[in-house]
């Protein structure tokens, strides 16, 4: 499984060592990093990572403070100098807790713990027959989601994550190959890494003058960029008529 990680170390140090230990992962792929807690959490919010690795003592802000902030749930590895937090980040349900110097013996041992915490881990084509489902399959059992529940669906690399209102599952596959599975009236493509729900959508807007959003019904308020190219599109199945 692929993940897109971003890094919140307290030092230049510390961040260019653990840069250096994940960079030598395959299915690790960086796409931000910070040594400022409070720009870190503005781009966190921003760039949704399925991964953060993640520092406590951060100045104005801690690490404990960032994930509350969040209106999302990634995967949580701290990486800290100081045991006596590791009761406090396991309550945040975390996936590990390195002390510095994170080493790679010891980074191995952190991935296949989180390869173990995503429990549900694929979501298969529907089998089921049934229009109105999408089959989840877990490591012993099968789920089966009412597409209605579904608010939306992006992409990473290589993989798909569908979001419930209160999960996320991973689709083993492309958002293309996805979105002809789920083809209706009911789902809309907005980017080129969001299809979305259109029942869940509370609200449509501009961002700018040329960009607009779409802000969703569940309890984060979860804000999607739409795509200039599919705007049209977007506009025709929600229904607005600008001419």
């Amino acid at each position: 499984m692929e993940f897109d990680v971003f890094i919140v170390e307290d030092s230049q140090i510390a961040l260019k060592r653990l840069k250096r230990i994940i960079s030598g992962y395959d299915n690790l792929e960086i796409v931000g990093e910070e040594i400022n807690g409070e720009k870190a959490l503005s781009k966190i919010k921003e760039i949704k990572p399925d991964l953060l690795f993640l520092d406590i003592e951060l100045g104005r802000i801690s690490g404990f403070e960032i994930i509350s902030e969040l209106d999302f749930k990634p995967y949580i590895i701290f990486t800290t100098g100081h045991k006596e937090y590791a009761a406090d980040a396991f309550d945040v349900d975390c996936v590990d807790y390195l002390l510095k110097p994170v080493t790679k013996d010891r980074m191995d041992k952190a991935l296949k713990k989180l390869n173990r915490f995503v429990d549900v881990k694929v979501v298969d084509d529907n089998k089921s027959g049934n229009s109105n489902k999408i089959t989840v399959k877990g490591s012993s059992s099968y789920k089966f989601l009412d597409k209605d529940k579904v608010l939306y669906i992006k992409s990473s690399k290589s993989l798909v994550f569908v979001y419930t209102e209160d999960k996320h599952y991973v689709y083993n596959s492309t958002l293309s190959e996805l979105e002809k599975k789920i083809t209706s009236d009911t789902f809309v493509r907005i980017h080129n890494r969001y299809i979305v729900n259109l029942n869940h959508i509370r609200e449509f807007k501009k961002r700018n003058t040329v960009d607009y959003e779409c802000i969703l019904d569940d309890k984060e308020n979860t804000t999607l960029n739409v795509g200039r190219v599919y705007l049209k599109d977007v506009k025709r199945k929600l229904g607005i008529d600008e001419s």
